[in-house]
Parts: C-alpha cells; structure tokens; sequence
C-alpha cells in the first residue's frame, strides 16, 4: 500500500507540473498594447469570466478590440487543457490523503467514508463546471464575432450565463479547498489544515460582499496560491512516508534494497 500512496504522490507532483505549466503559457500570451476592462479587472480572461452583461463585452466588440479578441481566442485554446492538468492534480492529491487515513488512522475510516465521496463528487463537479464555462464563452466569442444588433438580448444572456458558470466553478473550487482543509485537520495537521482553507474566505468575500474585479482577482490569487501548496504537501508527505519506513541508522536506499 505504501508504494501506492508514494506512486500517488509522484503523479501529483507530475500533474502540479503540467498545471504550472499551462498557467505560465497562458500569462505568456501577448496582451494588447492599450486595453481597458470593466469592473476595474486588471487579467482580461478574469474579465471575460464575470461579465455582468453586455455592457461589459465591450472590451473584446468591435475592429478596434481585435487584438484583445485574439488574446482572448488563444488564451481559451489553452485553457480547454487546464481541467485534465488540475484535475488530475486534485484526483491524485485526494486519493493519497484517502490511502493516509485508511493505513495511518484506522478509527478515522468512517470519516473516510463520508469525506471520500464529497470530495470526489465536488472535484468532478469542479471540472465539469470549467468545460461548461469555456463552452459558453466560446459561444459568446462567436456572437461577439457576428455583432448582430439583433442578437443583443441574446448576448446578454450568454454573458449572464458565463458568469454564473463562472462562480459555480470557483465555488466548487472553494468547496473542495474547504473539504481537504477538514480532512487535513481530521489528520492531526492542523495548521496545514487552516492555511489550506484560507481561500475559502477570499471567495466568500467576493461572491458575496464585493464582487468587483479587484476582488475577484484578489480570490483568484489566493486559489491559485492553494494548487502551489498541493505540490509542497505532496513532497512533504512523500518525505514522510520514507522516514516512517526506515529503520534507525539506514537510508530510504538502503531500507528499499
């Protein structure tokens, strides 16, 4: 079972990877010279994401915002990867945490039985709500591209339907945050287990207090900030499983032959 757990931990460290490196190639991707975005948003995907209606398309409308539409277009090509990148960093990360608490704490498998499904039910939740999220700012980029005047209402409903898919995936995100927080903390590690579910807060500040663009930016940082600590989690536990396996006075190596 442990080399499970420690094969687990090394396709986390794998799938932290490709989601770094789908991050950066997104924030490599040229902007525009001179741009403007609504709501006082500083990262035009973010802005592309929470639109309030139509009002706020109107950075991506018209010849002079071809260049942003291209931004946007490219930076979309890349994101239809990032569910399987973070969501294969999610699904490896719990089911090493589910293997801890079943070897490690054997009158904690009740608690198992009952975190287990959340989370993976929430995690699924998470990447389904991302593909339908990219679906429909791909259909909005398609009516922004015909700029039918008639089709204004229908604009506005698409924009309105990204942005409420837009928070259900964000949402979700937090829901797994707050999850593997109390799972953390249910193992005994309860300062990781509270510096995980910090995030969730920044969320709840920006769904329901002030959803503005600097806000949600702001939220969207610390989320980001939570799938750099899976990696360090994971290195930490996989030192760990090493250390808990070797005999005094002998090295993992040594222990192995």
């Amino acid at each position: 079972m442990i080399w499970i757990q420690r094969g687990l931990l090394v396709l986390t460290l794998v799938f932290a990877g490709l989601t770094v490196w789908l991050a950066l190639e997104i924030r490599s991707v040229p902007l525009p010279d001179q741009f403007t975005l609504p709501n006082g948003f500083e990262t035009p995907i973010l802005a592309m994401e929470f639109p309030r209606g139509t009002q706020d398309l109107g950075f991506i409308r018209g010849l002079e915002n071809e260049d942003m539409r291209r931004h946007i277009f490219v930076v979309q090509y890349i994101d239809q990867y990032f569910p399987y990148a973070y969501g294969g960093l999610l699904a490896s990360f719990l089911a090493t945490i589910m293997i801890m608490m079943m070897r490690q704490y054997a009158d904690r498998r009740l608690g198992a039985l009952i975190f287990i499904p959340l989370l993976v039910f929430t995690t699924f939740t998470v990447i389904q709500s991302d593909f339908l999220e990219n679906e429909r700012i791909d259909r909005v980029l398609s009516a922004v591209i015909t700029d039918a005047s008639s089709a204004a209402d229908s604009l506005d409903r698409n924009a309105r339907s990204v942005s409420v898919s837009a928070w259900s995936k964000w949402t979700y995100i937090s829901a797994v945050i707050a999850l593997m927080s109390a799972f953390l903390i249910s193992l005994k590690y309860r300062v990781l287990g509270g510096l995980v579910g910090i995030p969730v807060l920044f969320l709840l500040y920006a769904r329901f207090i002030d959803p503005s663009g600097p806000a949600i930016e702001f939220m969207a940082q610390a989320i980001a900030v939570f799938f750099l600590a899976i990696p360090v989690l994971a290195v930490y536990f996989l030192v760990l499983s090493f250390r808990r396996t070797e005999p005094e006075n002998e090295s993992p190596r040594q222990v192995e032959t």
